[in-house]
């Protein structure tokens, strides 16, 4: 098997090239590059792919820090396991479509961005590739790179000013640029709610944000209910405002909100917007 590093093949690096020229083109103003680069992160780096399933496990095994060699070696055991789990001939599909997307949307600017910890990064890659390989495996070579691995998950975490702090993580930089750029052009407009929930969903991911974004959009369905219907308690059920409340209610409580979409998003300001009218009016 050959340990050479390919680094478009690296899950890991991938995502962050791509999170690092958003904030390079949002930076720059380049609203267009940032739109189109985001749309790509999200569309390959979504919840059941199994490009998702490799990050995952790719980024459990950057991220985590202990204190012992023996739970090192633990995790890497579990994350070879795992590695096994996933569809090899599906994912590097995936890669490949992911790549030329890249490629022919974007241009070789994304792959040139600098991963401060491009070692490990290379390290891990390999490690996965080399414990789902169907074919020769370099014991030796593979048992080097574990040793590696164990190294990195039993250093201590580098104390780091705020300043630097923000400097190298690429995906609160992006968060931060866009939040203060939607705030910005917005802040008129939209309510605190809905740049939230603006923000969780173009950051969701599969992550944290998603459940966010669920636990938001069924606070604002019980609480617009809840309004309509104290609101038509003063009116007359064949008033025109009456009947336009009932045909709000009607199709808030029957839309689906399991799947969070762009139309559910859009759907949702909305939502927001008339609690914020029935309140006022209230």
């Amino acid at each position: 098997m050959s340990h050479r590093h390919n680094k478009k093949r690296n899950v890991g690096l991938l995502y962050e090239f791509l999170v690092r020229f958003i904030s390079t083109s949002l930076v720059n103003e380049n609203d267009k590059k940032s739109a189109q680069a985001l749309r790509i992160l999200k569309k390959y780096f979504k919840s059941g792919t199994e490009l998702y399933r490799e990050f995952r496990l790719f980024n459990s095994l950057v991220r985590t820090k202990v204190s012992s060699d023996t739970v090192a070696f633990a995790i890497i055991s579990e994350a070879r396991s795992l590695s096994r789990k996933i569809d090899r001939k599906q994912l590097n599909r995936e890669k490949s479509l992911l790549i030329k997307d890249i490629n022919y949307t974007l241009n070789e600017e994304v792959y040139n961005q600098q991963i401060p910890e491009y070692k490990a990064y290379a390290t891990v890659q390999t490690l996965l590739n080399s414990w789902r390989s169907t074919g020769d495996v370099n014991l030796m070579t593979t048992a080097k790179y574990e040793d590696q691995l164990v190294s990195w998950l039993t250093s201590p975490v580098a104390v780091v000013s705020e300043e630097k702090r923000d400097e190298l993580d690429a995906d609160n930089l992006v968060v931060r640029i866009m939040t203060n750029k939607l705030n910005e052009k917005y802040s008129k407009v939209l309510s605190d709610v809905q740049r939230q929930l603006i923000q969780d969903y173009v950051f969701s991911l599969g992550n944290s944000h998603a459940d966010k974004i669920s636990k938001t959009v069924r606070m604002l369905r019980e609480k617009a209910i809840l309004l309509i219907d104290e609101e038509m308690k003063d009116l007359k059920s064949e008033s025109e405002l009456f009947q336009k409340l009932k045909e709000s209610k009607s199709k808030i409580l029957t839309e689906n909100i399991e799947e969070i979409s762009d139309t559910t998003i859009s759907r949702y300001l909305e939502v927001s917007q008339l609690i914020q009218e029935l309140e006022e009016i209230q």
